[in-house]
């Protein structure tokens, strides 16, 4: 999207579950006073994953002023706010990009297990199922829960889940995923000027 255009888009479902890309495109970063670059093909992906389920989508379509995920009293929030009181909405599923360096292929974070008691041994079956274990070598297939990637926040911070699940009182679930896993082709605009493309049936 163009400046001037909506800075992010709400996907109408039809299930109570919101799934939110607050990284789609690049962002403004306090901590390092510069635009922070975009997790590539999360707003894709949370679109995709919206068609599929008939879940509620959130992305952020174009380059914007604030950290969506961190900052606080944001248009952003209010309108996951609106989205979950119009919506009874049940869960949120807030999807984030890792580097491809990391050494998992998927992360959930769940402010150590506050935010997500209820929901998080059903998400690691289904993981379990599609053969993303804790125990798994190489890797790309090994699933992480709370190591890296919490969700908490801090004093001046606060994420997504933390918001959600403090404030709304709705379970939340941090999901960090490796490049490998969601990067289809890198763009020739991107931040990253090395071409890259993930693993085709692992995506």
């Amino acid at each position: 999207a163009s400046k001037g255009e909506a800075e992010f888009q709400y996907v109408e479902g039809t299930i109570p579950l919101l799934i939110s890309a607050p990284h789609g495109a690049k962002h403004w970063r306090k901590s390092l006073d510069d635009y922070k670059q975009e997790d590539e093909y999360t707003g894709g992906l949370a679109q995709l994953l919206g068609e599929q389920t008939g879940a509620h989508v959130i992305y952020v379509r174009r380059k914007i002023d604030y950290d969506p995920n961190e900052d606080k009293e944001i248009p952003y929030k209010d309108k996951v706010k609106e989205i979950c009181d119009n919506n009874e909405i049940k869960l949120i599923l807030d999807l984030h990009g890792a580097g491809i360096k990391n050494e998992f292929g998927v992360e959930l974070g769940t402010m150590k297990g506050e935010s997500c008691e209820k929901y998080l041994p059903k998400i690691k079956e289904i993981f379990n199922k599609y053969d993303f274990t804790e125990k798994n070598e190489p890797n790309i297939t090994r699933l992480w829960i709370d190591k890296k990637f919490t969700g908490s926040g801090s004093n001046d911070k606060q994420r997504i889940i933390g918001f959600v699940w403090e404030e709304l009182n709705i379970p939340a679930i941090q999901i960090e995923i490796n490049g490998h896993l969601r990067i289809v082709d890198r763009k020739e605009d991107a931040h990253i000027k090395e071409k890259f493309s993930g693993n085709p049936a692992l995506i």
